[in-house]
């Protein structure tokens, strides 16, 4: 391997990054509101040994998100017990599968260089270091896509990439064959990619639904318009014995689903994927808050997930067809052209969606840093004179910089930020006035919070605060915990009254805590 940046310098980073991103995924409470409301879906899972129907809150059927990751999560917790870090540890260990096959796919085409600085760039990278201690469904779609594109462009493409450089800049020494600046090394395809492919795309329909199925042909057509591969890709792929493998993955449950829960199929794959794309305020949605934003967010977007190396990329994009050699990039090397349309293609996709969030980038991200990769590495090999900003020391202290800057901010004020966006400190307040039992907590709110309903288990309700609610809170038998937020004008109610029956306990985190006695 060409000693740009050395080997062990490499994998000292991916380790520290490893171990940083680690230590700290149980040192903060889970936020309101998708961390919460997703590990409170595994909860329930496990202790009602229900795998078909995702349950939230209090049992209610979840039909917003299919359960791949859930079941993933409620396997952490059976083997390892309930907790912030085992709820964030399925999403790290996925980031763990997406960075093994960024480095696989980019040495096998690319050489060991490219294949150190992809994983470097990735776990680096502001979204994809953000969402690996995320409880999401973000990271295992992110996966199922990873392993559907990559397993594809290997089954069509692998043995024909070409092993002559037309720029003639080799890896010396690095033990593999000879390869150019964007010229892939010889891979060689089996039947066995083709039924990974489809496989993939089973995972994804159970990780989000049709979204990574639409992401992956989307590009996919793209690619093949583009060089007229319509013959490797009809006749590469076992369309038919490799779809029935893909839907013998995803269909049962879905099947078991709508047995149990009738209109499921409905909502979830007419109004989550049709009416949520067209219709940024769709009044359907059961289970979220619309996310509304400008035309063309999604570009603006993936500029803030993609630093700090967006800059390092857009740097070198235009260094390399400064020097004219753009056929080399996308006309000349496929290979590289398809890392570059599956990098492009979830923004292109959401353009025109006003309903998104910035996670939706996250599907880009394994793209995008073996894009960047493969650039940086051609110039590193290719110019006399290297250009500063991307010096391999740049790199080096970019990476390192990053990643500690993550971990200081994860460690002294991410708790913080989390402390302000979570019920675990009340919840842990009233456990300990009742000696560790969890009783009855009522939350004068419109719905009980998803923090609480993690923390309280199937101990939190809530009442919107109607004339029936209210005598009800108060003449009602039984001793619970009433917590009100210190805007609410239900506040001033209970502060009225006279001791006895219901007392004020404390005040914490900008809520009224009130205790009914029996």
């Amino acid at each position: 391997m060409e000693n740009f940046i050395s080997k062990r310098l490499l994998i000292f980073l991916l380790f520290l990054a490893v171990l940083l991103r680690l230590a700290t995924l149980g040192i903060y409470p889970l936020m309101d509101t998708t961390e919460s409301r997703y590990a409170d879906v595994g909860r329930q899972i496990v202790e009602r040994n229900d795998w078909v129907t995702p349950r939230y809150p209090l049992g209610e059927p979840y039909w917003g998100k299919p359960p791949l990751s859930f079941w993933f999560t409620a396997i952490s917790f059976k083997t390892l017990g309930v907790s912030e870090f085992t709820s964030r540890l399925p999403s790290f260990l996925t980031a763990a599968l997406l960075v093994l096959i960024v480095f696989y796919f980019a040495r096998k085409f690319y050489g060991d260089q490219v294949a150190y600085l992809s994983s470097i760039i990735l776990v680096s990278t502001g979204i994809f270091h953000v969402m690996s201690s995320v409880v999401s469904t973000d990271m295992a779609l992110t996966a199922t896509i990873a392993i559907s594109m990559i397993a594809f462009i290997v089954a069509i493409y692998g043995e024909e990439a070409s092993n002559t450089s037309s720029v003639g800049i080799s890896s010396a020494g690095s033990g593999r064959p000879a390869i150019s600046l964007l010229d892939p090394a010889p891979v060689k395809p089996g039947v066995i990619w083709g039924y990974v492919f489809f496989a993939g795309l089973g995972l994804s329909m159970l990780a989000k639904g049709p979204l990574g199925v639409a992401l992956v042909f989307i590009a996919i057509f793209l690619w093949t318009v583009l060089f007229g591969e319509y013959r490797k890709v009809i006749f590469r792929l076992p369309w038919i014995s490799g779809g029935i493998l893909a839907l013998a993955i995803c269909l049962p449950w879905y099947l078991l689903m709508e047995q149990r829960n009738p209109g499921y199929l409905k909502y979830f794959l007419i109004g989550e994927h049709i009416y949520k794309y067209l219709q940024p305020g769709w009044k359907g949605d059961l289970f979220g808050n619309p996310h509304r934003q400008p035309f063309g967010s999604i570009w603006a977007f993936f500029l803030a997930d993609a630093l700090p190396w967006i800059l390092m990329m857009l740097f070198a994009l235009y260094i390399t067809l400064k020097n004219k050699i753009y056929n080399e990039i996308f006309i000349r090397k496929p290979v590289l052209a398809y890392v570059f349309i599956w990098m492009l293609t979830p923004a292109l996709l959401f353009t025109p969606a006003k309903n998104i969030q910035m996670t939706y980038n996250l599907y880009a991200m394994p793209a995008f840093a073996i894009f960047t990769s493969v650039l940086i590495v051609a110039i590193w090999r290719r110019e006399s004179s290297i250009p500063r900003f991307l010096s391999p020391f740049l790199i080096k202290i970019c990476a390192f910089s990053v990643l500690v800057f993550f971990a200081i901010f994860e460690i002294t004020v991410l708790p913080g930020i989390a402390e302000r966006n979570t019920q675990k400190g009340i919840i842990e307040y009233i456990v300990k006035q009742e000696n560790g039992v969890i009783p009855k907590i009522v939350y004068v709110l419109d719905r009980v919070p998803f923090s609480a309903s993690f923390y309280a288990k199937d101990n939190a309700s809530s009442i919107i605060w109607t004339k029936e609610e209210k005598k009800k809170i108060t003449t009602d038998a039984g001793m619970c915990y009433i917590v009100i937020r210190h805007d609410n004008d239900s506040v001033k109610f209970f502060l009225g009254m006279p001791p006895g029956r219901i007392s004020h306990k404390s005040t914490i985190d900008g809520h009224y805590i009130f205790r009914r006695n029996n």
